[in-house]
């Protein structure tokens, strides 16, 4: 996959997250931070990520795809989502 690609992926995300997550706002976010530690997004915050991602990168989550290893950095969830629009 080539950067361009992952970046295309990464910086909506880390945009909307430092957009609707105070706790992130203020920091550099690094593909590779825990979102989970520290209380950065709680579970309503999850469910407004989930729906955000669906939304932009037109893509269905199943069940199986909303445990906390798949949003736990921007790194992660941008694996999710190449794997759920090449699925």
């Amino acid at each position: 996959m080539q950067e361009t690609n992952l970046d295309s992926i990464q910086q909506p995300i880390k945009g909307f997250m430092q957009e609707r997550f105070p706790a992130l706002k203020s920091t550099d976010l690094d593909s590779a931070t825990s979102l989970l530690d520290g209380d950065a997004i709680d579970s309503m915050g999850l469910l407004e990520l989930v729906a955000y991602l669906e939304e932009t990168f037109d893509i269905t989550f199943d069940d199986d795809d909303l445990n906390p290893e798949n949003f736990d950095s921007v790194e992660r969830l941008t694996q999710l989502v190449l794997e759920k629009r090449d699925g």
